[in-house]
């Protein structure tokens, strides 16, 4: 086989831990994978990667090999897109996978701007309202949610950062009671948005008066859909913590209300980045469009500015 091949094989294998992923992402079979990678190793005596029934991680060997071979396969890539940018102009398909809710309105023009410049660049737009890891989904590029990042070895890039306040519906805290100090909110039913961590429970903190004080609240509603939560919110349902841009219009019309507004509220930022791999070359879909999306997040300061 060649063996540039069974570098890129070992390459995906180890971007997305499964011999089962890079085969279909490269769409081979398995057992061709399996046999690239015994071949490889085989040529090169030694072992490449440690495979149990559960993972696949790769030796010091392995990622020494994977560095140099991320090097070369960058740099031809980048070669021959450029011979074939220079003939056909930029094309083909760029996966992008972007967090439900958070900036979608505002998203749509940027990529309209993008293939007004790249006609022929085909964007393949998943959104999610989950957490994603990039690499092994085989996405090109993320615009996520800072909980909703899974992978490891991403580069990071702001867009836009989202104010979070604590809010409830008129009629639940008329019958639960209007909380004055934070300790009131432990009588509340907390709604949270899911982020894989936080089912035993969420920590509050606020500076009141100059001081700083800490209350840690169980969720009794968990959903990773910040439209479900705003639902749940206007149900009366309890209180929760999410992003003001989802429930500005039920706070003007009374339906919904800030809590504990006197106080200030820590840690309140929701940051939604611009998220890639770390490879040093990336083909010129990514860059050309990773670049365009950072220029409009700084002419118009994030997603819903």
């Amino acid at each position: 086989m060649d063996k540039m091949l069974a570098m890129r094989i070992l390459v995906r294998i180890a971007e997305t831990e499964s011999f089962t992923k890079a085969a279909d992402q490269l769409h081979l079979s398995v057992p061709v994978v399996t046999r690239a990678i015994a071949n490889l190793e085989s040529q090169l005596g030694t072992r490449l990667l440690h495979r149990t029934t559960r993972s696949v991680t790769l030796t010091e060997a392995g990622k020494q090999y994977v560095d140099g071979a991320m090097s070369m396969l960058g740099q031809l890539d980048e070669l021959e897109n450029s011979l074939i940018e220079s003939r056909a102009g930029l094309n083909g398909l760029l996966r992008v996978v972007a967090s439900a809710g958070f900036g979608l309105a505002g998203l749509a023009p940027w990529l309209k701007s993008y293939q007004d410049k790249y006609p022929e660049v085909v964007l393949q737009v998943a959104t999610v309202d989950r957490p994603v890891n990039l690499v092994s989904e085989g996405y090109d590029v993320g615009i996520l949610v800072d909980h909703t990042i899974t992978s490891e070895n991403l580069i990071q890039r702001p867009l836009a950062t989202y104010d979070r306040i604590l809010v409830a519906s008129a009629k639940y805290v008329k019958s639960a009671g209007l909380a004055r100090v934070p300790g009131d909110l432990l009588n509340y039913r907390f709604l949270s948005e899911e982020t894989g961590s936080n089912a035993t429970n969420v920590e509050l903190a606020f500076r009141l008066a100059g001081a700083t004080e800490r209350i840690r609240v169980k969720p009794v509603f968990l959903t990773p859909s910040p439209w479900l939560l705003r639902q749940a919110l206007v149900n009366s349902m309890g209180f929760a913590l999410i992003p003001r841009l989802f429930v500005e219009d039920d706070l003007q019309s009374g339906q919904l209300v800030e809590l504990m507004s006197e106080a200030e509220l820590l840690d309140r930022s929701a940051i939604q980045s611009l998220v890639y791999p770390t490879r040093r070359f990336m083909n010129s879909r990514l860059r050309t469009f990773i670049d365009h999306m950072l220029e409009a997040a700084g002419s118009r300061g994030g997603l819903l500015a």
